[in-house]
C-alpha cells in the first residue's frame, strides 16, 4: 500500500460539532478584546466582539434579501476586511461562498458566474488596471439597466443581487450600508440562521472556481475537435 501524503486513523481526540458560527460566538466570548482583524491599508482594527458582531450583521443582512442555506454568495474582490465578513457571515447562515479570482477579466468572470451559480455577487471598486464594476456591466449589461435585487440576466439566471463594497451608488447594485439596512430581526436570525442553518463538519462551506482560463480553452478544444 503506497503510503500518502497525510496520516490516517482512529484518534483519542473526538472531532467537534461545533459549527463556525458556534466556534466565532464562543471565541469572541472568550477573548472579547483580542485582536481579530487587523486591515493595515484600510485602517482597520477589530476585537473578536466587534468582528463577530459585524458578521452577524452582514449574515442578517443577506439573510434579507432572501439568501438562504446552499445558495452561492461570490466574492470577486482582493484582501479587504469585508471579505472575512462575508466568508464567516456566509458561514453562519449556510450559504455557500464562492471565491472569484480577482486577476480574471470579463469572460472568465462570465465563466465563473455560470458555472458556480451565483445567486448574490460582492465586488469591489477599480483597483490599478482593474476596473471591476466596468467589467461586470461588461459581462452583464442588464444590470445596469436593473434596480438593485432585481437583476434579470438570461445569460446568468441565478443571479439576483450585486453589493458594493463599499458606499458608491451603482446601477442595478446594492452599497455596503444598504446590505446593513436590510438585516432580519436578531431573533430571526438566532432561530433560522446560526442555529438553525450553520455548517457541521460533513458540509461544504467555500468553493473556488476552477482555473477559468484553462476551462475555456479546454472546452474550445473539445468542441473543435
Amino acid at each position: 500500500m503506497e503510503e500518502g501524503s497525510y496520516s490516517s486513523g482512529t484518534s483519542t481526540f473526538p472531532l467537534m460539532g461545533m459549527t463556525i458560527g458556534e466556534m466565532v460566538n464562543s471565541i469572541a466570548e472568550k477573548y472579547p478584546d483580542t485582536d481579530a482583524v487587523v486591515s493595515m491599508h484600510q485602517n482597520i482594527r477589530w476585537t473578536y466582539a466587534e468582528f463577530n458582531r459585524r458578521v452577524n450583521e452582514v449574515a442578517r443582512g443577506l439573510m434579507g434579501m432572501g439568501v438562504a442555506k446552499g445558495d452561492r454568495v461570490g466574492i470577486w474582490a482582493m484582501n479587504h476586511a469585508e471579505w472575512i465578513l462575508v466568508q464567516f457571515a456566509t458561514s453562519k447562515i449556510g450559504a455557500i461562498m464562492v471565491n472569484i479570482n480577482p486577476a480574471y477579466r470579463t469572460y472568465e468572470l462570465e465563466y465563473a458566474l455560470k458555472q458556480s451559480e451565483v445567486s448574490t455577487l460582492f465586488i469591489q471598486g477599480r483597483f490599478k488596471t482593474s476596473d471591476y464594476i466596468g467589467m461586470f456591466y461588461e459581462a452583464c449589461p442588464e444590470a445596469y439597466e436593473s434596480k438593485h435585487g432585481k437583476i434579470a440576466s438570461e445569460k446568468f439566471p441565478y443571479l439576483k443581487n450585486v453589493i458594493f463594497i463599499g458606499n458608491t451608488p451603482y446601477n442595478g447594485m446594492f452599497t455596503w450600508d444598504d446590505l446593513i439596512k436590510r438585516s432580519v430581526p436578531f431573533w430571526m436570525f438566532r432561530e433560522e440562521g446560526v442555529l438553525g442553518q450553520g455548517f457541521m463538519s460533513e458540509e461544504i462551506t467555500v468553493i473556488g472556481v476552477p482555473d477559468a482560463e484553462r476551462s475555456i480553452y479546454k472546452g474550445m478544444t473539445e468542441e473543435r475537435w
